[in-house]
């Protein structure tokens, strides 16, 4: 007989973003009412606080972020829509800990357009099993530019292996009011501040450009599909059920910066014009970066999408 093979764990959706932020030191999870059921979260499935107002929710986390803990924040697209000025102006004062804001889309509610509205950065993975993974990096992130990131999880709950492999962090919370830093504790109106915006748009630009999880095929075809976040796994999985090899390269774009923000379309942009003909643009939300690609690259590649369905 053949010696047993244990089984490996297996964790659901809220388990594994319990045992990530567990794993990356988080002090606080804050979850509001309405994000229990899009997410498939339940409060028997988790240790945190559940606030009923997403300001409220925004406004604790903020308190324990500025004294240097870690705190993360479960809302609905909707509700992110709701914060998004408050949650602009946060990004203008500027963080310690990291704030990340996890969120899942729903009917009519991008949430990328929510975080384009509040200047946040939104980050969505490639593939479902690389979340635990995008967690560690989004509190990087969020910590090393000092903003809030918005993290997309999937509209479903999927089953993930336990040993999620993560790097630990443990730093005491310090308070500082970091009177050395111009922008902090603005007495005048927040929008005024126009250094700070500068040092974004700039830090936005070369991430939305250079980021190194994205998927930039170096042999474009003249026939390509750009695919954001978890749309890339669907459609890299759909080609590889046709059982043949295609002719058509596959972008995935796993990051998504506010495009007013934007002096400057990314470098990968000059790769799509150069060598690429016929463009399908996929997307779950909005066809934001369809509309985008449109006006950037007009008259230099045929894009198609959601556009054209109509």
């Amino acid at each position: 007989m053949s010696p047993d093979i244990p089984r490996r764990e297996l964790l659901s959706l809220p388990q594994t973003i319990l045992h990530t932020l567990d794993k990356l030191s988080y002090d606080l999870l804050i979850c509001t009412s309405d994000s229990l059921g899009r997410m498939s979260l339940t409060k028997r499935d988790l240790n945190f606080m559940t606030v009923e107002d997403p300001i409220t929710a925004l406004s604790i986390c903020l308190g324990a972020s500025v004294t240097g803990c870690r705190a993360a924040l479960a809302l609905s697209s909707q509700e992110l829509f709701e914060i998004s000025s408050s949650l602009h102006e946060v990004v203008l004062s500027g963080i310690r800990g990291s704030l990340l804001i996890l969120t899942s889309p729903s009917l009519g509610f991008d949430p990328r357009l929510a975080a384009s509205c509040s200047s946040v950065l939104y980050l969505e993975p490639l593939n479902v099993n690389d979340l635990s993974r995008f967690m560690e990096i989004a509190s990087e992130l969020s910590e090393a530019i000092e903003v809030p990131i918005v993290l997309g999880l999937p509209e479903f709950d999927f089953l993930g292996p336990v040993d999620i492999e993560v790097s630990s962090v443990r730093a005491e919370p310090v308070f500082s009011k970091h009177w050395e830093f111009p922008h902090r504790w603005m007495h005048e109106s927040f929008v005024r501040n126009v250094e700070r915006r500068i040092t974004l748009s700039k830090i936005y630009e070369r991430l939305f450009s250079e980021f190194e999880f994205n998927v930039i095929p170096e042999d474009l075809s003249e026939r390509s599909i750009l695919c954001a976040g978890y749309s890339y796994s669907y459609v890299t999985s759909y080609l590889q059920g046709l059982g043949k090899d295609t002719e058509i390269s596959v972008l995935g774009i796993s990051i998504f910066a506010p495009l007013h923000m934007l002096s400057s379309p990314p470098s990968w942009f000059k790769s799509l014009s150069d060598h690429v003909k016929e463009l399908l643009v996929v997307e779950l939300g909005e066809p934001i970066l369809e509309n985008y690609m449109r006006t950037q690259l007009f008259g230099r590649i045929q894009i198609k999408g959601k556009a054209d369905l109509k």
